[in-house]
């Protein structure tokens, strides 16, 4: 089943359907299921507890604007990583040197993606 965010116009739907609806019949209207309807109340209530379509639209673009960008690897990065990977150190403990000796954080899935991608490309 794929995954679609709730659009403005469903949230002051919501916003509006919750103070004579049941939750189950929001979902109805709205064609979602009722916990996403539950999960989305929940999650978006003001201090008077009213649900609040301008408050969950707000926070939907702030995640949406701290979410990361990929990890590009520059030369210099790509070179440890390489001079380490001959060594024969797992991606896992590639990343751990790295921390603890120039102060440079990956995740090993990045390492392994660059290795794929290398690999694909026609390097070793």
């Amino acid at each position: 089943m794929s995954y679609t965010q709730l659009t403005q116009d469903e949230r002051y739907h919501i916003q509006y359907l919750s103070r004579h609806c049941t939750i189950a019949e929001i979902a109805k209207q709205l064609n979602r299921h009722k916990s996403t309807i539950s999960r989305e109340i929940r999650r978006h209530r003001t201090q008077g507890q009213q649900y609040s379509a301008e408050k969950a639209q707000r926070q939907s673009r702030t995640i949406k604007q701290r979410k990361r960008q990929p990890y590009k690897l520059d030369s210099q990065r790509i070179q440890h990583i390489d001079t380490l990977i001959r060594r024969k150190l797992s991606p896992e403990q590639v990343c751990a040197y790295l921390s603890k000796h120039h102060q440079i954080t990956l995740h090993h899935s990045t390492i392994y993606r660059y290795l794929r991608q290398d690999k694909s490309n026609g390097g070793t």
